[in-house]
């Protein structure tokens, strides 16, 4: 049995953000779309979650995942995204679907080349599949604001900024890419 349970959905809901602890203060009336947080969840979990969920129609969904799997290979790290991708095209059948790259920490440099490795990789994986590359930038001199004391998670500041950040997104993404 999976440590995860999924969250409901509401009838309403038609933009998610499926995350890590780095979405888990991000409020849905901020950014106009259902939050589900998953502490710790590594992307295999995030499969093992998706497949829990029932299937649902969702115009625009954002995963903000990764970094827990910082200590994969460039290799495993893919496969596992492509068959979260997979997982997410069978359950959800969304509209648009937004993955951002990796966002590195504020305080470990050997952590941070990784996941450079694993989202140069991701990017590829990306371009391939069509999806819009994203990658949330964040002024380095500002990390000390950004992110909390651990280097890894968001301050309050930092939440309001990648608040805003995936609010464009949804805007972006609902208004000029309708079909």
């Amino acid at each position: 049995m999976s440590r995860f349970q999924p969250r409901q959905l509401s009838q309403r809901t038609t933009n998610l953000v499926i995350g890590t602890s780095r979405t888990k203060y991000i409020r849905s009336k901020d950014i106009g779309a259902a939050v589900h947080s998953y502490r710790g969840a590594s992307l295999l979990e995030l499969c093992n979650l998706i497949e829990q969920y029932p299937q649902r129609k969702i115009n625009t969904l954002i995963i903000v995942a990764g970094f827990n799997d910082h200590r994969d290979t460039a290799e495993s790290f893919i496969d596992h995204w492509r068959f979260l991708i997979q997982l997410v095209y069978l359950k959800f059948q969304p509209r648009h679907l937004i993955i951002p790259k990796t966002i590195a920490t504020s305080n470990n440099h050997s952590i941070n080349r990784k996941i450079d490795q694993l989202n140069f990789a991701l990017y590829n994986l990306l371009r391939t599949l069509n999806l819009p590359v994203i990658s949330p930038h964040f002024n380095r001199d500002f990390d000390h604001k950004i992110f909390s004391r651990d280097g890894i998670h968001f301050s309050r500041f930092g939440n309001l900024v990648f608040s805003q950040i995936l609010k464009f997104y949804f805007s972006h993404f609902t208004c000029n890419h309708i079909n």
